[in-house]
């Protein structure tokens, strides 16, 4: 699968889906993501958790951003280039899908 670069997540035209063969498990403020097809699990912290949440009600960019900016005390600009880049994790991973 193509590396989606997190300059190309910045805009709210993409439309980016949760693969449907991953299941997330909360744990309180964590996320465990299950990935059957490929046998792998992956934990993830509060903001993950956010951030992977609100990716499965398919959020657009500029929302999750928002919404991560209101919750914790970080600028647009940081939370902009963290949240790219845990989102492109997630596509180099198999995890998240364009479309």
């Amino acid at each position: 699968m193509p590396t989606i670069s997190p300059t190309y997540l910045l805009t709210d035209e993409v439309s980016l889906r949760v693969d449907s063969g991953v299941t997330a498990i909360s744990q309180g403020e964590r996320t465990v993501l299950l990935d059957y097809r490929r046998g792998q699990y992956y934990g993830l912290d509060e903001i993950g958790s956010l951030i992977w949440r609100l990716l499965a009600e398919e959020a657009r960019y500029s929302a999750i951003v928002s919404t991560v900016v209101a919750q914790y005390d970080v600028s647009i600009e940081t939370a902009s280039a963290d949240i790219a880049a845990i989102i492109a994790e997630f596509v180099d991973r198999g995890l998240v899908h364009n479309g």
